[in-house]
Order: C-alpha cells, then sequence, then structure tokens
C-alpha cells in the first residue's frame, strides 16, 4: 500500500496556505506603532468542594470526571505589543464570565457552586481591572524570585530559545529536537538515539503558532513543520460545525487512548489563524481561543477598550 506522503494531504496543505499567508499579510509595525492582540477563551472548570458533589471515597479514575460540578468560563485579554518588542508590552484583561453549567444540569445549587468558584478564582481574575507592563513581553519577577538566581536564569533562558530559533521548518526541526533531546534521554533500550516523538514537536510549536506576537518568520516555519508531520487531519471546526468558511487542523501526534486532541483553526478561503481548541478525551472542548490582530497607532485608555 503506498502511503500518502505528509505535504500532499488536505491538512498539510491547509498548513502551507496558512504559512504562507503569514509571509504575505502579516504587518510590519513602524516605530511607535503596537500590535493588538484580542484573544478571547474559554475554559472548562470544575469545582469538588461540596462533599454532595463529590464522594472522596471514590479511588476510580473517572471519579473527578462524573462528579463535582463542571462549568465554563470565559476570559478576554487584550494585549498591546511596541514595535520594539523588547519594550514594555501592556496586557489588559476582562472580568471572568460564567458561561453555564456543564453538568450537573438543571441545578440551581450547582450553578451557584460555580458562580462562586468564577467570582473567587484567584488565577481568573489576576490582572482583571488593571493594566499589567510586561518589561520585553514576560511578567516581571516577584522580589522573592529575584533573588532565586536560578529562576532568574530560567526566565532569560526561555526568551532566548525562540529568539534563537530557525526561522526554515528544517533546522527548526533539528533546533527542536535539540533543546528536547537536552531535557529528556531519547534513547531506546540499548541506549541508541531515537527521534524525538511528534508529540514533543507539537507541543513546542503550539505556543509560538497560537501567539501572533511571535516574528512571522517564525511562525511560518513551525506551520510548514507541521505539514511535515504525519499525524495531522483536515476537519470541522469542533466549535463551529456548520460553518464552512472555516476549518481546523487537528494534530493527533500524542497518540493513545484517552489523549487530548488539539485543533488548530483556520480560515478556509485564506489561511489566516483564527483560534485554537482543545478536547479531553469524553470529547468535550476544555479550552477555545479566538485570536484577532490589529495594529494602533497607540495605546487607548482601558476605559476605551469593548470587551
Amino acid at each position: 500500500m503506498t502511503q500518502t506522503p505528509a505535504a500532499a494531504t488536505p491538512a498539510a496543505a491547509m498548513l502551507k496556505k496558512a504559512a504562507h499567508n503569514i509571509e504575505v499579510s502579516d504587518a510590519a509595525l513602524q516605530p511607535g506603532q503596537y500590535l493588538r492582540l484580542v484573544e478571547t477563551s474559554e475554559h472548562l472548570n470544575a469545582d469538588y468542594s461540596d462533599p454532595a458533589y463529590f464522594d472522596e471515597s471514590r479511588t476510580d479514575e473517572s471519579a473527578y470526571i462524573d462528579q463535582g460540578v463542571h462549568y465554563r468560563v470565559g476570559m478576554t485579554n487584550i494585549t498591546y505589543v511596541p514595535a520594539d518588542t523588547n519594550g514594555d508590552w501592556i496586557r489588559r484583561s476582562g472580568d471572568p464570565k460564567f458561561l453555564g453549567v456543564v453538568r450537573p444540569l438543571n441545578d440551581a445549587r450547582a450553578e451557584q457552586i460555580a458562580r462562586t468558584a468564577v467570582e473567587n478564582g484567584s488565577f481568573l481574575t489576576r490582572g482583571s481591572g488593571a493594566d499589567e507592563v510586561l518589561p520585553g513581553g514576560k511578567p516581571p519577577l516577584t522580589p522573592d524570585e529575584l533573588e532565586m538566581p536560578d529562576v532568574v536564569a530560567s526566565r532569560e533562558a526561555e526568551k532566548e530559545i525562540y529568539e534563537k530559533a530557525p526561522h526554515d521548518p528544517v533546522s527548526l526541526r533539528k533546533y527542536i529536537e535539540e533543546i528536547n533531546a537536552s531535557m529528556v534521554a531519547y534513547t531506546d533500550d540499548g541506549g541508541n538515539p531515537v527521534e524525538v516523538p511528534e508529540g514533543d514537536i507539537v507541543r513546542w510549536l503550539t505556543p509560538v503558532i497560537t501567539n501572533l506576537a511571535q516574528p512571522a518568520g517564525l511562525r511560518a516555519a513551525g506551520l510548514e513543520l507541521l505539514a511535515n508531520l504525519d499525524c495531522s487531519e483536515l476537519v470541522t471546526d469542533p466549535v463551529a460545525v456548520d460553518d464552512d468558511s472555516r476549518v481546523a487542523v487537528k494534530l493527533n501526534c500524542s497518540g493513545g487512548e484517552g489523549a487530548e486532541s488539539h485543533y488548530f483553526v483556520f480560515e478556509k478561503k485564506t489561511g489566516l489563524f483564527l483560534g485554537y481548541r482543545v478536547t479531553n478525551p469524553e470529547g468535550e472542548t476544555s479550552y477555545l481561543s479566538e485570536i484577532k490582530a490589529t495594529v494602533v497607532a497607540s495605546v487607548p485608555e482601558r476605559s476605551g477598550e469593548t470587551w
């Protein structure tokens, strides 16, 4: 049986179109301008604090799936990236929004538990109602972190990893493999080197593809690299199955039953990147994002934002 080359599959063609779109349409910022990134996201969360909804004596793997109160939360983050990306970025977060209970349904008490959890969720409310200044795009280190040399070095090393990444797919794959191999020993039982799993390559590339502030060349090379993997599939957008103006590339690289599924969503006609989705083993969308980028001349007052 002849195997279809990865680069000739519909998913690969879509990824290559998306890479080309970046190369021809990514805006070049002029001095003083900002890239305005608006990311709306939705998270599937759970609360197990009330014993009426969670039996702690259960030890089976499904206990955390079919018990507790599961609910959805919406967030909007707006980030302003200066033309000189080493300058101060401004990030603004809207208030978290309760979107509804997933299970148990038709339970007023469960809904109240979920609403309270959203209001009290510290990781959701962080930055809500105020501007965060991110020097060079990174959250500033806390006073305690500044006293820890390893943390400071790690922060700088993380930034440098992306800055040094090559902008062509072949070199980029080798670069990612070398980084991964330095952290995990990929060898067989005999100690012989083996290829870095494609799932690790996808995990490294995901924050690159989904961050429109990353250089155009790096994002385009990342999409070209994904097109050359054997684990992509062209499907409908799992959260907008009736919208034929968009398509999704499902990345089946993690493998194994019970693994999450990851999707990059694109405008079908142009290849414009629209967002990212993750579905859990139960088929539920556990995370989704929609991302839009525009160029603006300055950072407006927070009161002028539309959430």
